[in-house]
């Protein structure tokens, strides 16, 4: 089919019969919209099975051709009121599609993508659980944690990890709380260089910084109770499997823990000057059962997926990020995956400004028996000696 010819001899019919006046590409497009109607009318009753089978029926497949030579008719018109080249436009919308649509993998690309989830949705809980099945993340809408309580702690934050105040709150290695800076910040497991951040440790009845206001705490209230909600969507809707291999209900892992971090992070802008390979957090995984991370203002969080590549982790402002951890991995027997993430360095503009997190990490009571090889606490005990944030 010559698509130029065709809308030649369309132009001439119409001019024939003094129609062009009304061919207006709004006129057409409603046209348009009223045969493919009537193509659909076709198949309205007709089962899967009927439709698929048109052409045993030599009268209806006739009348489906017919209406969709209409519709077609009816585009090319209102491509050529447009100056609209359709095969240039197909051409590209194929090559964007392309882009858009990767060929998958044999592990399914769909299968890898971090869900994104209203938290008020009727079926939340399974989907959320099934996103961590398949990907250690998921991501929530509408979730009941303040956000203007976020915005505010950002502020304050940013100012007060950047201040000499930080001095007055130095981290202590005995109780894992206070102030880490860059230069004693994190190596993470197989890396050789520290990651590019500074940040705060808090736990329940821990030190706080008496310059700020206590929207922190606040926040850490929040994001506590519904991380505790949200171990109970995995006890609920979590594989037979990892029921079976859960040593006790995951709701009473955490009943009473005063091990549960808030960890407030800040990503200092880049100076040009650090040292090669270092990212502001290298690839990872988290300790804990679950994390609950607001997303950041600045973009950067990205998960490895089964098949080796990296994905960035949707994050819009107010959502909420939720990731797998270690000892959940560990407690299902390996049925929940602790997905390796990473921050990776901003280039451009965004390299000069800074980046705020902050993740509550949700932990079982130091005696909870993970496996028949781990307790909470020697579990804990073994991950932060080789991060450097406890003495060998």
């Amino acid at each position: 089919m010559d698509i130029h010819s065709l809308q030649t001899r369309l132009r001439a019919f119409s001019a024939e019969r003094g129609w062009e006046p009304h061919q207006n590409p709004k006129n057409l497009a409603m046209a348009m919209v009223v045969e493919a109607a009537e193509l659909v009318e076709i198949f309205q009753w007709l089962s899967p099975a009927q439709a698929a089978d048109l052409a045993s029926d030599a009268a209806r497949q006739q009348h489906a051709g017919e209406e969709i030579a209409d519709v077609l008719v009816y585009l090319l018109q209102i491509a050529d009121r447009c100056g609209i080249d359709v095969e240039a436009a197909v051409e590209r919308k194929m090559a964007l599609n392309a882009l858009k649509y990767p060929v998958p993998t044999a592990l399914s690309t769909a299968a890898q993508q971090v869900a994104v989830i209203d938290w008020r949705a009727v079926d939340a809980p399974a989907r959320f659980v099934h996103s961590l099945l398949h990907t250690g993340f998921a991501v929530l809408t509408h979730h009941p944690i303040d956000t203007a309580l976020l915005r505010r702690i950002e502020d304050e934050w940013d100012a007060w990890l950047a201040s000499p105040a930080v001095d007055n709150c130095r981290f202590d290695p005995l109780t894992q709380d206070g102030y880490v800076g860059p230069e004693r910040s994190e190596t993470a497991k197989g890396q050789t260089e520290k990651d590019l951040k500074a940040f705060f440790h808090h736990y329940p009845g821990g030190r706080y910084p008496q310059e700020l206001s206590d929207a922190a705490l606040r926040y850490r209230a929040q994001a506590e109770a519904l991380a505790a909600q949200l171990l109970d969507w995995v006890q609920q809707h979590a594989p037979e499997a990892a029921r079976q291999s859960f040593p006790q209900p995951l709701p009473e892992m955490i009943a009473g823990s005063r091990q549960t971090l808030l960890r407030i992070l800040r990503y200092p802008p880049l100076r040009g000057d650090e040292p090669a390979g270092a990212m502001r957090a290298a690839a990872h995984e988290d300790i804990n059962l679950l994390t609950v991370l607001p997303a950041a203002r600045e973009p950067g969080l990205q998960v490895l997926g089964r098949d080796g590549l990296w994905r960035d982790v949707p994050g819009d402002a107010g959502w909420l990020v939720v990731n797998t951890g270690d000892m959940l991995q560990e407690a299902s027997g390996g049925v929940f995956p602790s997905t390796t993430h990473r921050v990776v360095n901003p280039a451009g503009e965004a390299a000069r400004r800074a980046r705020l997190a902050m993740p509550l990490f949700l932990h079982p009571r130091p005696e909870v028996r993970l496996s028949a090889r781990h307790t909470a606490a020697s579990y804990l005990d073994e991950r932060l000696r080789e991060l450097g944030l406890r003495a060998p």
